[in-house]
């Protein structure tokens, strides 16, 4: 016979098929769903904030095509470890762009808004490519050797833009 009590199964068997004074069986039926929780908030807890050497900075590899924020902010996050570290992101590196002149904010008529490159953004080559997605035509921004050279010049000034933002 058993018995479920608090989340576990008992099992009861007669005085004549066990040894005398044996524990009954138990059986888990339901392990916690917030211990992985907690240990993934624990580890974010843990992480130090982003920063990155010049030497490791140096390795970084620089793409000859265009390519969007969000891929030159993963190149720069695979040469830092990731599991102690505080990656960057796109939105910091566009932050600090909008900051100097380099992108600016622009509303759109449906109220959303978008970045775009400045005439100083154009000059260092922050351009936009037309694409098509499912939903149809959109634009993004693209940097090309040249404007990705200039974000890893200046990671320093982006990583004091992170830590001005985050604490005042």
């Amino acid at each position: 016979k058993r018995t479920l009590i608090g989340g576990i199964i008992i099992s009861f068997t007669s005085e004549e098929t066990i040894f005398e004074n044996a524990p009954p069986t138990i059986t888990p039926v339901a392990i916690s769903t917030m211990l992985p929780l907690e240990i993934n908030v624990l580890k974010s807890l843990k992480k130090v904030p982003f920063a990155i050497t010049f030497e490791k900075i140096q390795k970084y590899e620089f793409s000859d095509e265009a390519i969007a924020l969000s891929k030159i902010a993963d190149r720069i996050n695979e040469l830092i470890d990731t599991n102690t570290m505080k990656k960057i992101s796109y939105r910091n590196i566009a932050g600090w762009l909008v900051e100097i002149g380099m992108l600016e904010v622009l509303t759109k008529t449906d109220g959303k808004t978008s970045k775009v490159p400045t005439e100083m953004g154009k000059n260092i080559g922050i351009s936009t490519e037309l694409r098509i997605g499912q939903y149809g035509n959109y634009e993004i921004v693209v940097y090309n050797h040249t404007a990705q050279q200039f974000i890893i010049d200046n990671i320093d000034a982006i990583i004091e833009n992170i830590k001005k933002k985050r604490f005042g």
